[in-house]
């Protein structure tokens, strides 16, 4: 836990006594900064092994001829151990690929999985509850999932809006719904604990809706641009008081580095107003934001995580720009003037041309679990 924060002058004056006697010394070099734990609201682990392939089309032809195949082999155990040890996503309409569950058996298994993580008592770990979008689900999986939810105080993850035969598909099979929105609304699927995905097409009625009941919103402009699903107006859901944070949502994005979804989320917010929208673009400060304690609130851990203060985990990163081996050459010209512009700079850089290649320790809460020579 982070237990105190203080000046150099501070630290200085107590080094020489016992105070730290117990503790090992971190001193950054001048082109080093600390920064909090990079933050992915939304990916899929299944789909790891397609990662890079079928990005020339549209997200339902996409799904159908990648993705359902793909994670049909997870009904194959050792395929499963081979790529992770466990993940559940819940759907149960069928459709073309053979890939759906039965209702009831999935309900029971989804409360299975729930409780066995439950039992491992780790705080690093927590079971979320996947209806995977209103295309695969319906009603009545969905209100039981909320009611699992509900019981063991889980968070729910989905997509929403995402592309616009999407939407289509979903109002044809739920005639009585005026909007993607109202279909998960009517399932008791929208609260504080909910992160939707995508959320590229959302009209201003719908936004109040999400708002209202305190969904969060996973922004992933990779995917949106890949699959030629559409450019999320990240700003007006800002605006309109929806917490959003990134996610690189592999294998529908290329990268499975947040900081490529810090760049792409710059990219279309400056296009959206390149055509039109103004005042849209986000600066590289916002999306550091968003990929930091914007996320962290997201997923309603920014008590815990997303900045640096006393009481939180010290999940953490160290930064060096100028890293050997990495893509940032350090020459002997600077326009910064103070020592407040040199670390603003340093930060400015690392969003903008960084890897990970310049991370060269990582905390998680508070313990080392990266550290380069």
């Amino acid at each position: 836990m982070i237990t105190r924060i203080g000046s150099e002058d501070e630290y200085n004056s107590i080094k020489s006594s016992t105070e730290l006697s117990d503790y090992e010394a971190v001193i950054l070099s001048r082109n080093q900064i600390l920064i909090p734990g990079l933050v992915d609201c939304h990916t899929h682990a299944p789909q790891f092994p397609n990662i890079g392939l079928g990005l020339d089309r549209p997200l339902l032809e996409w799904l159908d001829k990648y993705t359902f195949p793909l994670e049909r082999k997870y009904m194959d155990v050792n395929f499963a151990k081979s790529i992770y040890e466990q993940v559940v996503v819940s759907m149960n309409i069928e459709n073309d690929a053979g890939y759906y569950n039965d209702t009831a058996k999935e309900l029971l298994e989804v409360e299975e999985f729930i409780q066995k993580v439950l039992k491992h008592k780790n705080d690093l770990v927590a079971p979320v509850i996947t209806p995977r979008f209103a295309v695969s689900c319906n009603e009545t999986l969905m209100r039981g999932l909320s009611e699992i939810a509900n019981r063991y105080g889980c968070r729910t993850q989905s997509h929403i809006s995402e592309n616009l035969k999407e939407i289509e598909h979903v109002l044809n099979i739920n005639p009585g719904c005026k909007s993607y929105s109202e279909v998960y609304d009517r399932s008791y699927i929208l609260n504080n604990k909910c992160i939707m995905a995508h959320a590229v097409y959302l009209s201003d009625d719908e936004i109040a809706l999400l708002a209202k009941k305190g969904v969060s919103v996973a922004h992933c402009p990779s995917s949106n641009t890949r699959l030629r699903s559409g450019l999320c107006p990240v700003r007006k859901l800002l605006d309109n008081g929806l917490t959003v944070g990134l996610g690189t949502d592999v294998s529908g994005g290329d990268s499975a580095n947040i900081l490529d979804a810090m760049r792409r989320a710059m990219d279309v917010s400056t296009h959206l107003e390149l055509i039109g929208d103004a005042k849209r673009a986000l600066s590289w400060r916002e999306v550091f934001y968003l990929a930091t304690l914007g996320g962290a609130k997201a997923l309603q851990l920014d008590d815990k995580i997303g900045s640096f203060e006393v009481g939180k985990e010290f999940d953490a990163l160290v930064v060096d720009v100028y890293a050997s081996g990495g893509q940032v050459d350090h020459h002997p010209y600077s326009m910064e003037e103070n020592e407040e512009e040199h670390l603003f700079g340093l930060l400015q850089r690392f969003v903008y041309v960084g890897d990970d290649r310049n991370i060269t320790q990582v905390y998680i809460k508070g313990r080392s679990v990266k550290r380069s020579c």
